[in-house]
This record gives C-alpha cells, structure tokens and sequence, in this order.
C-alpha cells in the first residue's frame, strides 16, 4: 500500500478506471460524488441558521451548550474539548456576531480564555443524503454519504462506523457488488435514524427564536429531549431526576 499524504485525487473516471475499489470518503462537499451525482441520486441542502467554526484557548469539562440572548436573537454555541487547554467552540445565530462580539456574550463562561480563528467564515449546515452510496467500483462514506447536524455530535463515529461495516462487508462476501450492497443495506438504517434526530435537533435549535419564555428546568429538558433520543421517560426513571452528563446551559 502507498499512501500519498497532501496529493490531489484523481478524478472519479480515472480512478475508477484505475483500482478495483474507489472509497471516496472526501466530505460532504465531496468532488467524487459531485461527479456522480446523478448516479448517486445526491440530494444537498443547506439549512438556516448561519454558523462558525472557532476554537477556545480553555479545555471545558464536556459537550457544553451555551445560549445567549441578545435583541438580535439567541446565539448559541456548541463546546467540547479536542485536547487539553483545548475546546472546538461551534457557534450559530440567526445574525453574524463578530469574534469580538461572541467573547463579550460568553465572557462569564470563558475567564480568561480567548475565542480563536482559523479561517473561520460564517456558513450554513449542508445536509447531504444519496439515494444509493456505490455506483459501479465507487463507494460512499462518512459525510461524503450522508451528514447529520452537528448539534448530535454524530459526524466522526458515522464515519468510522461506515469504515468499519465496509470492511467487514468486503471480508464477508464473495463479490465486490454484494459486498457494497450488503454495506449499505446494514449501515442505513441507523444512518436514517441518526439524520432524523438531527434534523429534528437543528429544528429545534433554530426555533428558540420564537420559543416562549420557560423556567431553566424546563428549558434544559426540552434540549436534552429535542432530537428523542431521550425521552420524557427515559429523564423520569432516573432515580436521580437529572439530564444527562455532560448538558449545561448557560445565559437563557
């Protein structure tokens, strides 16, 4: 095996011409499936509200919502540690707050800590869905296949999964077509099911514009409810009466 680190892919023609097996597994702006997209039946929409990508100079204990009311609406920021001193800080509003703007809003949550760029822009979530993931010696994975809002945190461990069932696929069955088919057909299902509760979770999230005024308490179970993977029964039978490790809300 050779690994060309930082080189340029071929196009899909050629590539496919070339190897017995193309993993195209280059993003949701993936170029082989845009190349294919027909083939693919590549569905690509992109959702309101806008958001960033920043980073924090402070390592936050775990996932961390933070929302912020503002007369321009809320602004709410998505937090979870990378490495140490470290935290990715995902922001999206209704408007485009200036760095500058977001350290004021979330100053009491970052003591000391600085918000970081790194050519950040303002951009909207782009939900990518395909009415199959292989074509001919082409296969889809990851986010080249399907994306899922990043409000569920689920980008990384579909990937991985998907690589994971491709593998076994290809181990398992005697032909290349059999095993795509059986890859996909074991991996939708949960590929669905985790897209449904992130398009509910990013309906969520943008609606709070318009949500009502609500007690924290009622406020925090409405975001640990939003996407149903956790429901009303599942908070009540827990001896403790508490969400979730790893929920904070802060500013509502």
């Amino acid at each position: 095996m050779r690994l060309h680190e930082g080189a340029r892919a071929p196009d899909a023609a050629s590539l496919s011409a070339e190897y017995d097996l193309v993993v195209a597994a280059d993003g949701a702006g993936s170029t082989i499936r845009t190349a294919l997209a027909e083939r693919f039946g590549t569905t690509v929409e992109r959702t309101a509200p806008d958001y960033v990508w920043l980073g924090a100079d402070r390592s936050f204990d775990s996932l961390t919502f933070l929302v912020s009311d503002t007369p321009r609406g809320p602004v709410v920021a998505h937090v979870y540690p990378y490495e140490p001193g470290r935290s990715t800080f995902l922001v999206e509003a209704a408007f485009k707050p200036t760095v500058d703007e977001l350290s004021e809003l979330f100053a009491d949550r970052l003591p000391g800590a600085r918000l970081l760029e790194n050519q950040s822009r303002w951009s909207r979530f782009t939900q990518v869905s395909n009415a199959a993931w292989s074509h001919g010696n082409v296969v889809l994975v990851g986010d080249a296949a399907h994306t899922a809002h990043y409000s569920v945190g689920s980008g990384t461990r579909l990937a991985l999964d998907d690589a994971r069932a491709l593998a076994a696929a290809l181990r398992a069955e005697p032909s290349l077509p059999g095993a795509l088919a059986a890859y996909e057909t074991g991996r939708r299902p949960a590929v669905e099911h985790t897209q449904r509760i992130g398009r509910e979770s990013a309906d969520w999230f943008a609606g709070l514009a318009d949500a009502g005024p609500s007690s924290p308490e009622e406020f925090l179970v409405d975001l640990v409810t939003r996407g149903g993977r956790i429901s009303m029964g599942d908070l009540t039978a827990d001896a403790d009466g508490g969400a979730p490790a790893g929920t904070v809300v802060s500013g509502r």
